[in-house]
């Protein structure tokens, strides 16, 4: 799975419909996994918090939620495939058929 690095933060590089393929396995597995959206003020606190930076690498998935984000990434010279707004994806696994487990 391909991640970029802001500012010592991997982010996956994903669509949301790679994201949803990839939270479908989840929700088939009995082991917790844990999502993370983090915004451009999340990556300022991970740059000064080892402990929050660690956090958030160590997610299942770590998804570009923030158009700054996104754009800082860019000026950085990166490019996210997609933007992933929490907000949708939660109404995207929420509609998943399947659906018997719980999300917090």
């Amino acid at each position: 799975m391909n991640k970029l690095d802001v500012l010592g933060v991997k982010i996956d590089d994903l669509t949301l419909a790679e994201v949803l393929g990839k939270t479908e396995e989840f929700l088939m597995s009995v082991k917790q996994h844990h999502i993370v959206l983090p915004y451009s003020e999340f990556i300022v606190r991970a740059k000064k918090d080892k402990e929050f930076k660690d956090v958030l690498n160590e997610a299942d998935l770590c998804l570009c939620e923030s158009r700054g984000l996104w754009l800082a990434a860019r000026i950085m010279g990166k490019k996210f495939k997609e933007n992933i707004a929490g907000v949708n994806l939660i109404h995207e696994i929420a509609k998943a058929k399947h659906q018997k487990q719980k999300i917090f």
